[in-house]
């Protein structure tokens, strides 16, 4: 099975997030300013890190076994989807957008109002809603004992009394393992290469107080863990973002902020998938959106718009790029 773990610049091997790993825990590499990996407890199996990639591709736990986890997260798209909403059994529409599962160790909270903040927890919510995969513990657990090929690698990794926890307990070892910190901007982090002309123009713009997109989008994974409303339509079934969860009017509309890195890869984009590229992301964030919001209003030049989405193009790592040539 083809590794999707992303590496950079190929510096050595180094074992994060224990101080004695075992012989076989999972290894990944980092560049200097990347903070390392949070694992949970100690970095996991290479073998349980396999296992989860093998669930995650598994249409066995969807209920009719017609849809996967990768179904929705599309490794040749950055682990994001192709549509505005995912569709899940049954060709149900979900209600947001696919988000890229890269770099998930370092997330903060899940699901766009943030009401989660552990993955084993976000990973159960797909699972089980009936609008997605809609399949219950004892039919999985019953079918993964029933497969001789699943049956094998959990008793490998956890043992002949492996449950349900030991499932959600793979998909997020595999998840976390999903690392993808070697675009050109990491390159020119760590002093290996230098950005062209209209990408340091596209930078500047990125972090000038007119536009303040890094005011929110803060390397190195440029999210900055918090809750925005932009000014997106609310429609006739509004979607009240971190509201739906806290329950205050001050957070309706407010939405996770999402990562940039691999934003090329991963149209369309906002949290309802209705805009369907970065040029007119952009000009939605020129005219401050369609409503009043936390946003101000700015001018760009064509030629700085297109300096700003060249920026924007140089988070994409190199491996997540190459997949989503193939």
């Amino acid at each position: 099975m083809k590794r999707l773990l992303f590496t950079a610049f190929g510096s050595a091997l180094l074992i994060i997030g224990c101080s004695e790993p075992t012989p076989d825990a999972f290894q990944v590499s980092l560049p200097t300013h990347i903070p390392p990996v949070p694992w949970p407890e100690s970095a996991p199996t290479v073998a349980e890190v396999e296992l989860g990639e093998a669930l995650f591709h598994s249409t066995q736990l969807s209920l009719n076994r017609e849809i996967s986890c990768a179904s929705c997260h599309l490794p040749s798209h950055a682990f994001s989807d192709t549509s505005s909403v995912s569709l899940g059994i049954h060709r149900q529409s979900g209600f947001r957008n696919t988000p890229s599962i890269f770099n998930v160790a370092w997330k903060e909270h899940f699901f766009m109002e943030g009401g989660v903040d552990r993955l084993e927890r976000a990973t159960l919510g797909p699972m089980l809603v009936e609008e997605e995969m809609s399949l219950q513990a004892p039919e999985l657990m019953k079918r993964l004992r029933e497969d001789i090929v699943f049956h094998e690698k959990f008793v490998a990794v956890y043992g002949e009394s492996y449950d349900y926890a030991n499932v959600v307990d793979a998909l997020s070892a595999f998840q976390r393992s999903a690392i993808s910190v070697d675009s050109k901007w990491d390159a020119v982090q760590e002093g290996i290469e230098e950005f062209l002309d209209d990408e340091a123009l596209g930078l500047a713009l990125f972090e000038s107080d007119s536009l303040a997109c890094s005011s929110c989008h803060k390397p190195p994974f440029f999210k900055d863990g918090d809750f925005h409303d932009v000014g997106m339509p609310i429609g006739e079934d509004p979607d009240f973002g971190r509201g739906r969860f806290t329950f205050d009017t001050t957070d309706y509309y407010s939405f996770s902020t999402p990562s940039l890195r691999n934003v090329e890869l991963t149209a369309p984009y906002m949290h309802d998938g209705s805009i369907s590229t970065l040029d007119s992301v952009i000009r939605f964030y020129e005219a401050g959106g369609v409503r009043e919001s936390e946003i101000s209003a700015f001018t760009l030049q064509d030629e700085h718009r297109s300096a700003l989405i060249s920026f924007l193009k140089s988070l994409s790592g190199r491996e997540a790029k190459r997949a989503y040539k193939e």
